[in-house]
């Protein structure tokens, strides 16, 4: 069994239990959404975000761009597209809500 060192130096081990990343402070949307791959390619069953979700610009748009990574294993930077689109549709939308 591992020791506390050797999970702190980015060593990956196994366990019969899924490990589910817990989030961070504020980080920008891509570094964000690179840090949620990265876990998952290291073997994290998911992720578990709260503030690079809820302080995004756009909620929505992070936890569809999230989902996408954890469920279909789509990478950082098309994931950020994804985020950016959902983004900029909704911003254009809500002139017409407010009308």
């Amino acid at each position: 069994m591992p020791d506390a060192d050797s999970a702190s130096e980015g060593k990956t081990f196994y366990t019969h239990i899924p490990v589910v990343m817990a989030g961070s402070k504020k980080l920008p949307e891509l570094d964000a959404l690179t840090m949620a791959y990265q876990a998952v390619q290291e073997g994290a069953a998911g992720v578990d975000m709260g503030r690079n979700i809820f302080q995004s610009d756009c909620p929505i748009g992070m936890l569809q761009a999230v989902s996408e990574i954890v469920h279909e294993g789509m990478a950082p930077a098309e994931a950020f597209d994804l985020y950016t689109m959902i983004k900029h549709t909704q911003a254009e939308a809500e002139p017409q809500l407010m009308s």
